[in-house]
């Protein structure tokens, strides 16, 4: 799985993480920017995989693959138009 599947995740979530690293009271208060911003990517980034398992893909998933009508083939070449092997 490459970065780019859940780089738009990570574009969500990064100021969210950021903001609440942020706060006071947070595990790595006071942040310096280095630590901050290390800390926010690799959150993000845990976020946005379980959002993409958990979210994404299953969506898409059912996006991509329309229920077909009870009567259709299940074979989609059994379906295609024959040649007739005739010039016309």
């Amino acid at each position: 799985m490459g970065a780019g599947i859940v780089s738009y995740g990570i574009y969500l979530w990064h100021l969210t993480v950021m903001i609440e690293l942020d706060e006071a009271g947070s595990f790595i208060a006071p942040p310096s920017w280095l630590t901050l911003t290390l800390w926010t990517g690799v959150i993000a980034t845990a976020i946005a995989t379980v959002s993409w398992f958990v979210v994404e893909r299953p969506l898409l998933r059912r996006v991509r693959r329309p229920q077909r009508p009870a009567g259709a083939a299940s074979d989609p070449a059994a379906s295609a138009p024959v040649e007739s092997g005739r010039d016309r």
